[in-house]
């Protein structure tokens, strides 16, 4: 649920990065953090579990632009490995405004980016969310592959409901930031309806 400081005219957002094993999520916010870092603040935060095998991402955003009704935006991105815990997971989706589907292209990947999506209901559910109501955008990331599935075929896979979707190349910083720009908006936009701010 997003955070609304109105002392300091800040509204904080967090925001979780899911995907299969490889699908490029970490790698999303390392985009994130080369693409963003010269115009925000933002540090990114990584806790090794062994040597090439993350066991945590965070990333802090505090944009300058865009401003809703002169409040700042403060973004905070997350991403876990498949393998945690529920509990785990139950404590970093606490307060979750939206997330993003990282979709491997791969043609190798299709199936495990089918069984991350269940898993991902079955989780978001189990953690009190409505997935279907939720801000969420779909990124369909290495489509440099030299196996890239075509874009319908994912569509129709991963994402029947038409959710916001980009292509991306998270490795050369494609796509990543319209990911985040959408799920922002969509975010926003949710608040405003509701009457949050």
């Amino acid at each position: 649920m997003a955070y609304v400081n109105r002392k300091d005219k800040e509204i904080g957002l967090k925001f979780f990065y899911f995907g299969a094993n490889r699908s490029g999520r970490s790698e999303s916010l390392r985009s994130l953090f080369r693409h963003t870092s010269p115009q925000i603040s933002s540090d990114l935060f990584m806790l090794e579990a062994e040597a090439y095998n993350p066991a945590f991402d965070f990333l802090p955003l505090s944009l300058k632009e865009p401003t809703v009704a002169g409040f700042r935006i403060n973004v905070h991105l997350f991403t876990l490995p498949s393998e945690c815990y529920r509990d785990t997971y139950d404590v970093v989706l606490q307060g979750l405004d939206g997330y993003v589907h990282v979709i491997d292209s791969s043609l190798d990947s299709l199936l495990a980016n089918i069984d991350a999506l269940r898993t991902t209901a079955a989780l978001l559910d189990e953690c009190g969310h409505a997935p279907e109501d939720a801000p969420q955008v779909f990124q369909y990331n290495k489509r440099d592959a030299e196996d890239a599935v075509a874009l319908d075929i994912l569509r129709s896979h991963c994402n029947p409901q038409r959710f916001p979707e980009h292509e991306s190349i998270a490795t050369r910083d494609i796509g990543t930031l319209e990911c985040l720009h959408d799920l922002t908006r969509l975010v926003l936009a949710k608040m405003l309806n509701t009457a949050t701010l």
